[in-house]
Order: C-alpha cells, then structure tokens, then sequence
C-alpha cells in the first residue's frame, strides 16, 4: 500500500513542463515554411474515422466473458 505522505515530495521531483519553440522559430531554424497551416490541422480535433471507430468500441468495452466460459 502506498504511504500518501510522501507524496508531496514526490511530486516536487516531477520536472516541470518545458513549452517547445514557436513555429515561427522552427521554420527559421530548419528553413521550411508552412508549419503555420499544420499546427491548425493538427488542433482541429479528432479524425472523423477515429470518431467513429471510438464510438463503435465503446459499445463493447465493458463486455467481459462469464467466469464460467472456457478459453
């Protein structure tokens, strides 16, 4: 069992969350351009596809098989 007094300490050890560069500075650095249009792509959200696939699991993620049946 875990002694919850120490959390504290632990969560003092967990380093603290370093932002990665600006876009502007990586199309600078790696002489590209167009990450601008990515990075909105990659923030509009979830895949239709994915959507869908993950609605359809849902549906069957908490089926289990009876203790009685045999493998």
């Amino acid at each position: 069992m875990m002694d919850y007094t120490q959390l504290p300490g632990l969560y003092r050890a967990i380093a603290p969350y370093q932002p990665g560069k600006p876009i502007s500075e990586l199309e600078r650095e790696l002489g590209i351009t167009g990450m601008s249009s990515w990075r909105r792509t990659r923030t509009a959200g979830c895949s239709p596809l994915a959507m869908t696939a993950m609605q359809e699991a849902l549906k069957t993620i908490a089926l289990y098989p009876m203790a009685t049946a045999s493998s």
